[in-house]
């Protein structure tokens, strides 16, 4: 999948053999920014090598249909990433994780972002439950997922380990696609 998309962002496509350096240059220049909130992604991309197989490992993980890693592209540039895991279609539901380069936050990119992962979610997969878990201080994250209809559902204790090695609860967002909902085309 390859899509174009209006402004903020240019591309959204699936993640592929030969995004290794645009990735890890993403993910070295964004360590300190991403470590509270993606500590398992830092861990599995130290280098070129381990991004390969990170590469490789979401590439089989999208031709299984367990999950979709797509980035964001910006004159020709990964500036973040979008995902779909946990995809589960006989529950009909699935989690979705977000990033940008803290460059290009606050540029309604996180937001088009989502409009396009509940629409691929709901169109492609069937999918009509979509949860997204994040850290209680990420304010900025939270007023995007509001924006796309998502609301709070609950508070998962301890769900995930900081980089630091905290433990963490998570805040859980959902958004629930009903034949009444019309999503943004």
């Amino acid at each position: 999948m390859h899509q174009s998309i209006d402004p903020p962002i240019n591309t959204i496509r699936l993640i592929r053999p030969g995004d290794e350096d645009c990735f890890l240059q993403l993910i070295n220049e964004n360590r300190d920014h991403l470590k509270n909130y993606f500590p398992i992604t830092l861990e599995e991309c130290p280098d070129f090598d381990s991004v390969r197989s990170f590469i490789v490992y979401k590439c089989k993980y999208a031709d299984k249909k367990q999950g979709y890693y797509f980035v964001i592209e910006q004159e020709n540039k990964i500036i973040g990433v979008l995902g779909i895991k946990y995809v589960n279609i006989p529950e009909s539901k699935a989690e979705i994780a977000y990033f940008v380069d803290e460059r290009y936050q606050g540029k309604g990119i996180i937001t088009a972002g989502i409009k396009f992962l509940k629409n691929y979610c709901v169109e492609e997969l069937g999918i009509k439950k979509i949860i997204a878990k994040l850290d209680h201080s990420n304010i900025g994250s939270i007023k995007v997922l509001e924006k796309n209809n998502f609301h709070y559902e609950l508070t998962v204790v301890d769900d995930y380990t900081s980089a630091d090695g905290i433990k963490k609860n998570a805040e859980q967002y959902a958004y629930l696609h009903s034949v009444s909902n019309t999503l943004d085309c």
